[in-house]
């Protein structure tokens, strides 16, 4: 994304990331939240689901995270409001 992270320490490179992914997406005019692409509450279980069995079958091997189904529904109601 053209940053330079030389010399930070993760998290600061993972925050100029984040603020990069934001100016992006407000430069394209992508919404901040899920409501505004249609998305209802009773979407949120179907796609847990999918990133929950996505996770199971490939993801799990590189996400130094453990996830569980439920923390895709979180994430979900965050993105959601």
């Amino acid at each position: 994304m053209g940053i330079n992270t030389q010399g930070l320490s993760t998290f600061e490179a993972g925050e100029l990331a984040v603020k990069a992914i934001e100016k992006l997406c407000y430069d394209v005019n992508i919404s901040g939240n899920l409501k505004e692409f249609g998305c209802t509450k009773e979407d949120f279980e179907p796609v847990a689901e999918d990133c929950w069995r996505a996770y199971e079958r490939m993801y799990q091997y590189i996400n130094p995270r453990q996830t569980s189904k439920n923390d895709y529904i979180n994430i979900i109601e965050d993105a959601f409001e």
